[in-house]
């Protein structure tokens, strides 16, 4: 018995749907972790690591 496989369109919102899922969670993690750090400072800590993620993506793709 040989079932159909899935529409294209419904696994990649499937896969999708998870990806959102992981980047809200390290997000969620991260703004934990300089809280953590630093309570003080966390939010500056949160600004810290978008701008290094950032710079660290945009140079990536500089080389593709």
């Amino acid at each position: 018995m040989n079932r159909p496989k899935p529409a294209l369109r419904v696994e990649l919102l499937f896969y999708l749907k998870f990806l959102a899922a992981f980047a809200i969670l390290v997000g969620v993690a991260t703004s934990q972790l300089a809280l953590a750090i630093a309570p003080e400072r966390g939010v500056f800590l949160v600004v810290v690591f978008v701008a290094a993620k950032s710079r660290s993506s945009s140079s990536m793709a500089d080389h593709w």
